[in-house]
């Protein structure tokens, strides 16, 4: 199945989302999503370090609408994506890789946005790592850098044209879209002090995001049903990943590959639970979908089939 892009987010009609909000429907994201080649690595070889095969530009012809962007410093001084481990014992030292530009990024959103105008995306960024620098999180100067670039993206939504405390996953998508088309936020550093209006704090996106560590598909899946269970009042992502922490075995792990089996089980695995309608009702649903190795369209279509039972197609 090839990429194309879908229909479960494209309404190039405002008046077709009326009072349906983010809460309200289930979009496609995409795992370590700049891991798609590799810029500069550490330790640790390349299969365990890429996640994705597209670029950002053809994740989203795929039906992608939340990404997790991890921005380091690598390279003598550039803006890279990157995906780390946490540091190896004492020591400073990570497995790891950096994957595309922050610049080319920045390109490959506005070249979608400018031809999807009415399209919303969502980009998580988190795990900022300085690799030139012992692996440290971004300080001050270093976020300001990356601000810089990033408010070469069109269309962003801005704070100041919702209220400070907004929990925007409560909006209606109208409402934000009027607003514009690219949320971005940042959910793991406290940065209130110094970001600039474009950039939103996980205050205004509380998000349910925690992975079950595993390696086996099924214990994946079922981890992530019973925590979706029991945060059902919650801005819900289903972490559809497999994870290999056991350093032994990491030079075996190839991260696409075994994304391919997990991400073709998405129907088997994680419809079934939903589907009963009394479920629907209670809101035992996944808001975002959150997968490695995004090669077509088929996680998107999981997503799409998700919105029919919820009755939020347009």
């Amino acid at each position: 199945m090839e990429c194309h892009t879908n229909d479960y987010l494209v309404n190039d009609d405002l008046n077709g989302w009326g009072g349906i909000t983010l809460k309200d429907i289930c979009i496609l994201g995409s795992h370590d999503a700049g891991m798609s080649v590799i810029n500069g690595k550490t330790l640790g070889p390349e299969d365990a370090i890429l996640t994705q095969s597209k670029s950002i530009h053809e994740q989203l012809n795929c039906g992608v609408r939340y990404f997790d962007i991890r921005p380091v410093i690598g390279n003598g001084g550039e803006y890279l994506t990157g995906h780390y481990s946490d540091k190896i014992g004492k020591t400073n030292q990570r497995f790891g890789g950096n994957g595309i530009s922050i610049e080319q990024m920045v390109k490959d959103l506005n070249r979608f946005t400018a031809d999807h105008p009415h399209e919303l995306i969502i980009i998580n960024l988190s795990h900022t790592c300085n690799t030139d620098y012992n692996y440290n999180e971004f300080n001050k100067k270093e976020w300001e850098g990356l601000f810089d670039m990033l408010k070469g993206i069109n269309f962003l939504c801005k704070a100041k044209d919702f209220k400070n405390s907004v929990n925007l996953t409560n909006l209606p998508v109208k409402e934000i879209l009027e607003k514009g088309k690219v949320i971005l936020y940042v959910s793991d550093q406290d940065i209130s002090n110094f970001k600039p209006d474009f950039i939103f704090t996980g205050y205004n996106f509380p998000l349910f995001d925690n992975y079950a560590n595993t390696t086996d598909i099924k214990t994946m899946a079922d981890n992530q049903i019973e925590k979706m269970k029991n945060n059902k009042d919650r801005y819900f992502l289903l972490s559809w990943t497999l994870t290999e922490s056991n350093i032994f075995k990491i030079y075996d792990w190839n991260a696409r590959e075994n994304a391919n089996k997990a991400n073709e089980r998405l129907m088997e695995l994680m419809f079934p639970e939903i589907w009963p309608i009394n479920q629907v009702l209670k809101g035992i649903v996944p808001n975002i979908i959150h997968v490695d190795n995004i090669i077509n369209s088929y996680p998107a279509f999981v997503a799409m089939c998700v919105n029919n039972l919820l009755g939020k197609t347009n």
